[in-house]
């Protein structure tokens, strides 16, 4: 049992208590199916300890046997895990919470507040300083009553488990739940190795999502599942311009059934490279959607799409909204885990889509296209938003999880609906701006549908940008024609997509 400080130390000393649930004795499966359900006060204290140097051993435990581990130490709330024995050595990771304290001193004009370490000793502490008694407010909007010391949960710390299978993060009502959606089965899985999904696919190339729906962890896109459709109805119920927050706990298991989607991803990404042959182009029978597409540039009205879709991706508007974007971008990857990018961005994607479907709506009414609103991308059990987050590491999560797509009957009416996106972008106010546009017609492929996309954002009057969308401009007749084309192309598209990308270098394997 290793437990670390907020500064990467190890906690010099702590106790530990070892916990056995009450009743009879339980089998593994058994165990791991009622740890959930059951509270930290069933459990007997079977052995307790103190530990030194930031490290306790525990001996003598069988292999299968379901136990539980309670840490407590004035700096920390106690930190409770239950799990089941896997391995003949195994290793849980706790964090202790943030703590330090704070100075205030009088100087010529106001206060200056002083943060220390908690050990830090008097002769670090400026003359005439005394501890601050008053309210904090942290950078996510919490107010704490202040006595000289703060004290903090350490909500972004990731536990490393080895050899233990089942491990809920303990909750006072013994399940864990996101937005009210039960998912503890998601948080406590042992997701395998690249080595054991290799032995897990079939002889033919088949999709993440096949292979998840059909494994053991399918709880992971069930359970995301609901956890999209109640963030939708959540973000739905949102002021205007309000972000979408969760409670610093179900973040934190967001985050963490969003990591095991991107983990299990990534598994098949390595396992299936070694598992099957690239799958060439030539082996997908694209021909009769290629000939709807060629025939669709003969259009009028084809030419004079691309022209302004060049003209808007160099216009100063979409430049600068575009150079945001890509500064929030860096900023993300930097602050945060795949999992809390991932995680965030859907928070974000859950308030930005009733804004775009009415910005969308406006728009559709004034050119006479046919709107189409999706759910968020995932919410119909697709992995395609963690293989884009795999291959794309580092260009950020997505920008189309929430997206809406207008379709028009003729490139002349794609044209009139574009110049519609334009107008009815500008009239939202300025807050609303493009921020890029790709133009699939200009170079079209069976593997990038030929439609046009623009990303849309919102942001304050700070210029922080707080949601992002996708509006999607398609003809009928190349929307009709894809769609049987990504029914044939979808279990082989992103293998197909790591193949390419590893042949040109942009993805290496671990």
């Amino acid at each position: 049992v290793h437990v670390v400080c907020s500064s990467g130390d190890p906690l010099p000393n702590f106790n530990l208590e070892v916990l056995a649930p009450a009743g009879p004795a339980l089998t593994a499966p058994q165990a791991l199916q009622s740890d959930a359900a059951n509270s930290q006060s069933d459990a007997t204290c079977i052995a307790t300890g103190s530990c030194w140097a930031g490290i306790c051993h525990v001996r003598g435990v069988p292999i299968g046997t379901a136990l539980g581990l309670r840490v407590v130490h004035p700096t920390m709330s106690s930190r409770a895990v239950r799990f089941v024995t896997s391995r003949l050595r195994a290793s849980v990771s706790f964090g202790t919470d943030i703590v330090y304290r704070l100075w205030q001193c009088e100087v010529p004009g106001g206060l200056l507040i002083y943060a220390s370490d908690e050990a830090a000793g008097s002769g670090k502490v400026p003359e005439g300083a005394r501890p601050m008694i008053g309210e904090v407010e942290t950078a996510s909007g919490e107010k704490l009553q202040v006595q000289g010391r703060v004290r903090l949960p350490w909500w972004t710390f990731c536990s490393d488990r080895e050899g233990v299978l089942g491990m809920p993060l303990t909750t006072e009502s013994g399940q864990i739940t996101v937005v009210g959606c039960e998912c503890s089965a998601s948080v406590s899985l042992e997701l395998p190795s690249s080595r054991q999904l290799k032995n897990w696919l079939p002889d033919a190339v088949a999709s993440p999502q096949d292979i998840l729906s059909h494994s053991r962890c399918k709880e992971l896109l069930k359970d995301f599942d609901e956890i999209l459709i109640a963030l939708q109805l959540r973000g739905a119920e949102q002021e205007a311009m309000q972000p979408l927050i969760l409670p610093p706990f179900e973040l934190m298991v967001l985050e963490r059934i969003v990591d095991n989607c991107c983990y299990f991803v990534e598994a098949y990404r390595n396992a299936a490279l070694e598992r099957w042959q690239r799958v060439g182009r030539d082996d997908q029978d694209v021909g009769p959607y290629m000939e709807v597409v060629q025939d669709v540039k003969q259009e009028l009205g084809y030419s004079q799409v691309c022209e302004l879709c060049t003209r808007v991706a160099q216009s100063s508007s979409v430049m600068q909204a575009r150079r945001e974007l890509d500064r929030c971008v860096r900023n993300t990857l930097t602050l945060h885990s795949r999992g809390a990018r991932l995680a965030l961005a859907y928070l974000a994607a859950a308030r930005a889509k009733p804004l775009l479907e009415e910005l969308c709506a406006r728009i559709a009414t004034a050119t006479k296209s046919r709107l189409v609103c999706g759910m968020l991308k995932g919410s119909d059990g697709s992995t395609r938003a963690f293989e884009r987050t795999i291959l794309g590491a580092e260009s950020g999560p997505p920008r189309d999880l929430a997206r809406c797509r207008l379709v028009c009957s003729s490139m002349s009416h794609v044209r009139e609906t574009l110049v519609g996106v334009l107008e009815g972008v500008h009239h939202w106010g300025p807050e609303v701006a493009i921020a890029d546009i790709l133009d699939g017609f200009a170079e079209p492929s069976a593997f990038k549908p030929s439609k046009v996309a623009l990303t849309v954002i919102w942001r304050c009057s700070s210029s922080t940008i707080l949601f992002m969308g996708e509006i999607e401009v398609a003809h009928q007749t190349i929307e009709a024609q894809a769609k049987t084309i990504e029914i044939d192309m979808a279990s082989t598209r992103f293998f197909n997509e790591v193949s390419n990308s590893l042949m040109k270098g942009t993805t290496g394997v671990g």
